[in-house]
């Protein structure tokens, strides 16, 4: 079973489907949670429609979650003014499919950033 297998038969892709026929999500936009899904296995994304609430308000678009076990402070889109310093999965937010690739990317970059910064610090501090 390739990867690719793994990730579609996935709880996560299975409860998309079921969310895309309840909400139900405008046309394309499962398609295209689904292939953003198969160009980073590492995410997973969803529709997200408007929110209004007061203090959280933002317009319907892509939401996407870092679900490989990844943490990282200060990378939700969907917590504001998160002051705790705890890290967590990151959350990415888009408007559009090309604004969630370009938040993931940055994402992404800040996750490599800490990674190597940790593994060049995990040596000094331990002696290894």
């Amino acid at each position: 079973m390739s990867e690719a297998d793994v990730v579609e038969t996935s709880l996560a892709w299975r409860n998309r489907r079921i969310r895309a026929a309840n909400l139900p999500y405008p046309d394309g936009v499962l398609d295209a949670c689904e292939a953003f899904d198969r160009d980073h296995p590492a995410w997973s994304a969803s529709w997200m429609p408007e929110n209004t609430g007061k203090g959280w308000e933002r317009p319907a678009g892509f939401g996407a979650r870092r679900t490989d076990g990844a943490r990282l402070r200060g990378c939700d889109d969907f917590r504001r003014g998160l002051e705790d310093n705890v890290p967590r999965a990151p959350w990415a937010f888009g408007a559009t499919l090309a604004d969630l690739n370009r938040r993931v990317a940055e994402f992404e970059a800040l996750i490599a950033a800490e990674e190597d910064l940790n593994r060049r610090l995990t040596p000094r501090v331990y002696g290894w």
